[in-house]
């Protein structure tokens, strides 16, 4: 695979694909909203929508190993950050995150072993990165971190 156009091209692929498996409540899916990280601080500024799910880059490996130096693997780290409020139980007044993990196990389910595009590895889900879970203010916000490794060429048909 030559050097992308748009180096972080997966960004949209991960949208694209997350949509298409868990959907948007407007269209009878799972989710109020879904974007990039302007809408992640979006939602965190303006107080939703909610359930959403955000694709943000968290930078990359080089493999030092087989590195010609015009041609070298390279490790994407992306997370999927997973933005819900949860749900209060009527009776009993207790939150519950029982719909959030159903989410969360919907998001792992569609990224992991799923190969993005050709030339891509397949999406691995790999160890938290840092701080996995956040809750604070009546949200609560998971975070699942991914690798997917794309084999670089420099300079050639770029």
């Amino acid at each position: 695979m030559n050097l992308p156009t748009n180096y972080l091209a997966l960004e949209p692929l991960l949208l694209a694909r997350i949509l298409a498996t868990l959907g948007l409540d407007s269209a009878g899916g799972a989710l109020a909203g879904i974007g990039g990280v302007a809408e992640f601080e979006a939602a965190l500024e303006n107080d939703g929508p909610y359930p959403s799910a955000f694709v943000l880059y968290d930078g990359e490996q080089v493999a030092q190993s087989g590195h010609s130096g015009r041609r070298m693997l390279v490790t994407q780290l992306w997370q999927v950050c997973l933005l819900t409020r949860p749900t209060i139980t009527a009776a009993t007044g207790a939150a519950s995150l029982a719909a959030s993990g159903t989410l969360l196990s919907s998001l792992i389910d569609a990224l992991s072993g799923w190969t993005p595009a050709g030339g891509y590895q397949a999406m691995k889900r790999i160890q938290a990165r840092g701080q996995s879970v956040v809750y604070a203010n009546g949200l609560a916000m998971f975070v699942l971190d991914f690798e997917v490794g794309v084999p670089v060429v420099m300079g050639e048909g770029v």
